[in-house]
């Protein structure tokens, strides 16, 4: 007796709900592979910028010193307001900066009072102007407005409020001459300037340093404890942001009474303005430059909400487990 076997019927395709579930998967799949290469990306972005702030503040710390003389970057910064009216104050390029040694060729008047609005202190044998366009040139005189004289024979420092010429000054306070003679020798400390042969460092494209007001006034910018100082002359002023190391390390100059300088690096094409009570935009890092020994480092944004009380985003830069210390 013979059986009749029934044979499966191969089938021939997939069934379309198959096919969907197929489809459905390799759509999660890639949208997630995408996230993952744009928050790299992101990041990436972010990490580039502080390798390039890093390797200016470096480049500087070991010029000051081979050099030995205060060397440091200088920040610059651009200020405005976005198209909703919201005030940025954003840095995106670097310019390398050098104290000079001090000046003190030929010898100053005596008997000649000093006084900010009408007097002046004349000199002989001496060129303050070396070459600038104008008297006091930011960066390109000799002697410029911020620099200190010292009498010869006195350790009373008297800031220069202007260049006048090419052989007067004028102080924000009376100087007394050393005892003796028509003439007295002096020192004028000057403070640090341009490097002409150095060319500005630009961050990486859409990489700014932020150091704009934060929605909810806390902190009441990102940046924090930058050293800072005004830059003026006959025509113009303004104030810069300058990081700079004597030969031993540490970060000298105006505004360094703080423990360490918080630089708040981000990407300004993520999200032109935070939002108080979101999360920090931008992918950000901060850079941190410890003031006693000059150690740069590179950290996270802690957990935090924009302009809130109850966080700190500098958290993981002030524990000292997390910064080697």
């Amino acid at each position: 007796m013979r059986y009749a076997h029934c044979l499966p019927r191969r089938r021939d395709a997939f069934t379309l709900i198959e096919l969907l579930v197929v489809m459905v998967l390799i759509l999660v799949i890639a949208a997630l592979g995408l996230g993952y290469i744009v928050f790299g990306q992101d990041n990436q972005h972010s990490v580039n910028g502080a390798q390039a702030i890093t390797g200016a503040l470096l480049n500087a710390k070991q010029r000051a010193r081979r050099d030995g003389l205060p060397t440091g970057v200088r920040i610059i910064f651009t200020s405005g307001t976005d198209v909703k009216g919201n005030p940025f104050n954003f840095g995106t390029q670097l310019q390398l900066i050098q104290e000079p040694g001090s000046y003190n060729a030929g010898t100053w008047k005596t008997g000649t009072g000093t006084n900010t609005t009408t007097d002046s202190l004349g000199f002989t044998n001496v060129d303050f102007l070396g070459g600038a366009a104008y008297a006091g040139e930011i960066d390109e005189s000799t002697v410029q407005a911020g620099d200190y004289f010292v009498a010869g024979g006195t350790t009373t420092p008297h800031r220069i409020n202007l260049v006048i010429d090419a052989t007067h000054l004028r102080l924000d306070s009376a100087a007394s001459p050393a005892p003796g003679g028509p003439g007295s020798s002096y020192n004028i400390y000057r403070a640090p300037r341009r490097l002409p042969s150095e060319d500005v460092i630009q961050m990486p494209s859409n990489i700014v340093i932020d150091n704009s007001p934060v929605p909810g006034g806390n902190p009441p910018t990102y940046c924090q404890n930058i050293p800072t100082r005004t830059l003026t002359d006959g025509k113009t002023s303004s104030q810069v942001s300058e990081i700079v190391f004597a030969p031993s390390g540490a970060v000298t100059g105006q505004g360094t009474g703080a423990d360490k300088v918080y630089l708040w690096l981000r990407d300004s094409s993520l999200k032109l303005r935070p939002v108080a009570g979101s999360p920090a935009p931008g992918a950000p890092l901060i850079l941190s430059v410890q003031i006693r020994t000059g150690l740069i480092g590179v950290y996270p944004v802690a957990p935090w909400v924009v302009g809130s009380s109850t966080s700190d985003p500098y958290a993981y830069v002030k524990d000292p487990r997390s910064s080697g210390l």
